[in-house]
């Protein structure tokens, strides 16, 4: 019964972005392009994160050193490609799609190889564990933050006098790998109950800040 909700987990993790892309595009006609520019956009960020983690000790500071990186790197990443890469594409949607590929690379990149290789080895001892809902969660959680800060992000790059949405996801970001991180060391539920939470209110700030850049424009 593990293997199949093991290999479940497989499929859902490989196909939750792309999934979200559809929906998206159906209910909004979002384009191909951001959801594209935020899968390759988080390789290239992961690229360099892992050349600066070599520099990186372990323990508390590496939480630490680990979560600036991630805050800094994928948030200035992403206002680069907003700015540079898919400028033209300046809707709330187009956000929704850059963040679902930025996520969803994540989700296959950093998750996918860790749950292959864990359902693998569990094939060869004989025994296959899984995390069954509670993987569902963090990846659906996964997926949706990075949205929300694409939503913020796009919001730095096309609204005048707006850039302090790209420092709040930094620091943002920053915090809740922080703080997530540090849990993880304690207990797995109670991390994952915390990102849940931040999410819900990064989510909700968001959600008044598209309100009142769309009544001020």
């Amino acid at each position: 019964m593990n293997v199949i909700i093991e290999l479940i987990e497989i499929i859902i993790t490989a196909a939750m972005p792309l999934a979200v892309y559809l929906f998206l595009r159906k209910r909004t006609g979002a384009a191909l392009k951001p959801f594209l520019t935020g899968f390759f956009t988080y390789m290239v960020i992961s690229w360099i994160r892992a050349l600066f983690r070599l520099l990186l000790s372990g323990g508390v500071g590496y939480i630490a050193a680990n979560a600036a990186l991630s805050g800094v790197l994928e948030e200035v990443g992403r206002y680069v490609a907003m700015m540079y890469v898919i400028h033209e594409y300046d809707k709330w949607h187009d956000a929704i799609a850059y963040g679902a590929g930025h996520g969803g690379a994540e989700l296959i990149l950093g998750n996918l190889p860790v749950i292959v290789d864990s359902f693998l080895k569990g094939i060869h001892a004989g025994e296959v564990e899984t995390e069954g809902l509670f993987s569902m969660i963090a990846f659906a959680d996964c997926v949706f933050i990075h949205i929300v800060f694409s939503v913020l992000v796009m919001a730095a790059v096309h609204y005048r006098e707006s850039k302090k949405y790209l420092y709040i996801a930094i620091v943002v970001h920053f915090l809740s790998d922080l703080v997530c991180g540090l849990l993880m060391q304690l207990d797995a539920l109670l991390s994952l109950f915390a990102s849940l939470c931040i999410t819900a209110l990064l989510y909700e700030y968001a959600r008044r800040t598209v309100k009142a850049l769309d009544n001020d424009g």
